[in-house]
């Protein structure tokens, strides 16, 4: 499971955010995961990645110096439909082919769009519950705080969306997907935050791109062994300016 939102602005100023991501990533706490940074072996891109074995590298979301932003969410599915997940390909790797791959350009693609989405684990026209309120929250948080003297009050209001814990249960389309998935677990995934035994919401990561294309990069994830009792997080941030000259990735 995993939520987004974000903004794009049709007409931003010089003192504003072009666009606004906001992410959580939920997901298995004792699966291995590198915290966010510039890669090694792609030392443009910036972000946390995979470290399970058989899929390391993978990522649920980066960024790029050129200017791509790539991001993956699951789909929510039957207890039955996932028997087999652990043999099939993983695709974490579908972001990185993206960030670095020059055939696409990132810049006039995401230029075409120009409003506020919402995205969680189910189709993109039929939001879950959490999402529907999630992105009237964050279209009132941006639009509010949409000025770059007004920074830490747009993170600090978008982290606490990411960090609601209301629940949306029941969830009709949760029950059109995964019927048969227990009732305990579709209560426990129908908030933004989710906290269950052995799985929760363990990464927020916010990204800002403002009028002169400066990206800042904020990462608060679960310090890894994970307690589940006393969980510690740490917060890490990055800043750099896209580079519209890099075709290369």
């Amino acid at each position: 499971m995993c939520i987004l939102f974000l903004y794009v602005a049709n007409n931003p100023s010089p003192d504003s955010y072009k666009v606004v991501l906001a992410v959580n990533r939920d997901e298995v706490y004792k699966r291995p995961t590198q915290v966010a940074s510039f890669w090694g072996t792609s030392p443009d891109v910036l972000g946390g990645r995979d470290m399970q074995s058989g899929r390391e590298g993978g990522t649920w979301l980066a960024v790029s110096e050129s200017g791509r932003i790539g991001a993956l969410l699951n789909v929510l599915q039957s207890a039955e439909s996932l028997s087999n997940a652990s043999q099939r390909r993983g695709r974490g790797f579908l972001v990185n082919d993206f960030l670095l791959n020059p055939s696409v350009d990132a810049v006039q693609y995401i230029a075409t769009f120009r409003h506020v989405y919402g995205i969680g684990n189910s189709f993109i026209d039929i939001p879950f519950q959490k999402v529907i309120h999630g992105k009237e929250a964050f279209t009132r948080v941006v639009s509010d705080n949409n000025s770059l003297d007004k920074k830490e009050s747009l993170i600090n209001g978008i982290l606490e969306i990411l960090k609601n814990q209301e629940k949306f249960h029941p969830d009709p389309q949760m029950y059109k997907q995964a019927a048969d998935q227990p009732e305990t677990f579709l209560h426990g995934i129908s908030s933004r935050f989710i906290k269950l035994p052995g799985y929760g919401t363990r990464t927020h990561t916010i990204i800002l791109v403002d009028f002169s294309n400066n990206v800042f990069y904020q990462e608060i994830t679960l310090k890894e062994p994970i307690n589940e009792i006393d969980q510690e997080w740490m917060s890490s941030s990055f800043e750099f300016k896209i580079n519209e000259n890099n075709n290369s990735h």
